[in-house]
């Protein structure tokens, strides 16, 4: 699932572009979850990660299943972030990648962007620090990235959109 966005960024055209990526649970218990690998995102600029709670969507967003973690679920979250050996981001709550405001549950008013993150997704994983209220379940997560020749050539990377 990759699609590409259009947005106005300090006067200039930016093409952001979203991955959707799902983290599957079968913990019974508390437990690490590592992110599957994400090919498309090796190399990538991560602009922003956003978490989908089942308010917000209700089927994983790569296989269309269900259930999805629950408000309850992310907010029992942290997650870590890792490129090359550093440790980038450790246990930053869930809940702070939470900005669907109106979906009933819980969110935050100032989500956490990035800014030219690189990383290693088959080292990051989230911490759930309680058996999840339904098992399985599917951690919905949304990356918004660019690439570096996004912004060097003046396209935009597979489109005809100019800066």
């Amino acid at each position: 699932m990759n699609n590409q966005i259009l947005d106005v960024k300090d006067g200039l055209k930016v093409c952001n572009r979203f991955q959707g990526v799902q983290i599957y649970s079968t913990l019974a218990a508390a437990g690490r979850l590592m992110f599957p690998d994400q090919p498309n995102l090796r190399g990538a600029r991560i602009r922003r990660v956003e978490v989908y709670p089942e308010g917000a969507a209700s089927y994983s967003l790569e296989s269309g299943q269900q259930p999805v973690a629950t408000d309850a679920d992310i907010t029992a979250t942290v997650v870590t972030f890792v490129s090359g050996s550093d440790q980038i981001i450790e246990q930053m709550p869930l809940l702070k990648l939470n900005p669907q405001v109106g979906t009933g549950g819980a969110w935050v008013y100032d989500p956490t962007l990035f800014d030219n993150l690189d990383l290693d997704w088959n080292k990051c994983y989230i911490q759930i620090w309680k058996a999840p209220d339904v098992n399985p379940c599917y951690f919905n997560l949304g990356v918004w990235y660019d690439y570096p020749e996004d912004s060097q050539n003046g396209l935009q990377r597979n489109t005809g959109l100019k800066k």
